[in-house]
């Protein structure tokens, strides 16, 4: 019986980070990474299988190939959609690349989530950057500039929910809903090995 290939993949070109969260370690590690032509070659073998291809990292627009990745992942697989989400640290880097790949990849669906983690000042320790939240508007609005001339991209928000957050959920929830956002989704936070949080209690209760 031959063995199904995924419907929906995530792929990390790099653990790389700049921000410095309080419920992921991932910046913290250091990884071999795979040169654009072994991904080349890792999606073609995929052939057209994935329908969900999501980027991810680590900061995926650290990545100095990401959007030859991601034209990549739209040659070898044809996804109806690629998933990438980001920290919205790289203001003009990620406007410049989502401009790119929505062009390069027309055929696809492009969504691009921003974390939000708080409003203001909360943001920017839970992400642990001073002016996260202010560089988070400014991507934000910049994107949504992109996706009126780009019909392929979309615009989302996306919350992680933790132990620094869970007594504010619905002052965040109500902030990202006004910005009229194509999605919102939230995640709990969980102690993952690959995060690096093992033993990290971030996990709120029940």
């Amino acid at each position: 019986r031959s063995v199904p290939l995924p419907m929906n993949l995530t792929i990390s070109p790099s653990p790389r980070c700049n921000s410095r969260c309080l419920t992921c370690n991932i910046w913290e590690k250091r990884e071999q990474e795979m040169s654009i032509d072994e991904w080349e070659r890792v999606l073609k073998s995929l052939g057209d299988a994935p329908y969900w291809i999501t980027i991810s990292g680590g900061e995926p627009f650290l990545y100095p190939h990401l959007a030859e990745l991601a034209r990549a992942c739209y040659t070898h697989c044809r996804p109806a959609i690629i998933n990438i989400p980001t920290n919205s640290l790289l203001v003009d880097r990620i406007a410049d690349t989502v401009q790119t790949i929505t062009t390069d990849c027309s055929e696809t669906q492009i969504i691009i989530n921003l974390s939000l983690d708080g409003v203001g000042a909360r943001h920017d320790h839970i992400r642990g950057v001073p002016g996260a939240f202010e560089r988070f508007s400014k991507t934000f609005a910049m994107l949504q500039d992109i996706a009126r001339t780009q019909e392929n991209l979309s615009v989302g928000i996306h919350s992680v929910i933790s132990i620094f957050n869970v007594d504010d959920i619905e002052l965040l929830y109500d902030y990202a809903l006004a910005l009229s956002p194509d999605s919102y989704i939230t995640e709990i936070a969980e102690e993952r090995v690959e995060l690096a949080t093992i033993g990290t209690g971030i996990t709120p209760s029940a």
